[in-house]
């Protein structure tokens, strides 16, 4: 008995260790950027996407039985190497738009057009990401790839159904290296369907300010068959 009782307690010695290293490691959240902010009034704009597990006031939710999630968020977290720290879903203009943080009646102009639903995101690459000397490690964007990819995916249909479907591939191309500290614009577009369940995506890293492609992707969702789709809908929901 006393051994094991030793045993638990250098665990939780363990993992009170590694909960304060990844407190230091906690980056201080940046503001959303203006250039974010404006697309909210575009005729484009359907909605912000809300995730429960997320949000950092929901943590304890999160890692309990209830949430079931272990850890942090790998892209969504203040600990992430580069944090996405919102996503936009906008779709076709001609569609109309939901309503929501929209104003229908906006005269703005703007060149973002959208044949198909898109996923737009701030992406924050800070020092966790860091490889090479104030330069972001590859695989960070790979990362950022992956994640919009997927949420996109979540969201192909118009609405968001989070863990609905899976990634099935992505193929990034890797263009020009990302500084420590940099603010950029991460996007996505469905750019072709096929079948009832096969969903393309295209993404990209952008610098907003440059214009500049940082890295590039091409991606493969699968929804869910219609036997096995599920609503998750009180984990997840959209915010007006």
């Amino acid at each position: 008995m006393e051994n094991r009782l030793l045993e638990l307690e250098q665990e939780n010695a363990k993992l009170k260790a590694q909960l304060l290293f990844l407190q230091q490691r906690q980056c201080q959240t940046p503001p959303l950027p203006a250039w974010f902010i404006a697309l909210r009034l575009q005729p484009s704009f359907r909605q912000t996407l809300y995730v429960r597990e997320w949000r950092e006031d929901q943590k304890g939710w999160r890692n309990s039985s209830e949430g079931g999630w272990l850890g942090n968020d790998y892209v969504h977290s203040p600990t992430a190497g580069v944090r996405v720290l919102e996503y936009q879903l906008h779709g076709p203009a001609s569609g109309g738009n939901s309503g929501n943080n929209c104003s229908s009646s906006s005269s703005s102009s703007s060149d973002d057009t959208f044949a198909d639903f898109t996923l737009i995101g701030p992406a924050f690459f800070t020092e966790n990401a860091e490889s090479h000397k104030g330069l972001c490690h590859g695989g960070s964007m790979c990362s950022l790839m992956d994640d919009i990819v997927g949420w996109l995916g979540f969201c192909s249909s118009g609405e968001m159904r989070a863990w609905e479907g899976f990634t099935v591939q992505i193929d990034t191309s890797l263009k020009r290296p990302v500084k420590v500290g940099s603010m950029h614009r991460v996007e996505a577009t469905v750019s072709k369907r096929e079948g009832a369940r096969k969903v393309y995506i295209a993404a990209r890293l952008v610098d907003p300010e440059s214009a500049s492609v940082h890295c590039e992707c091409k991606g493969l969702f699968l929804t869910p068959s219609s036997a096995t789709a599920t609503t998750t809908t009180t984990t997840t929901t959209s915010q007006s």
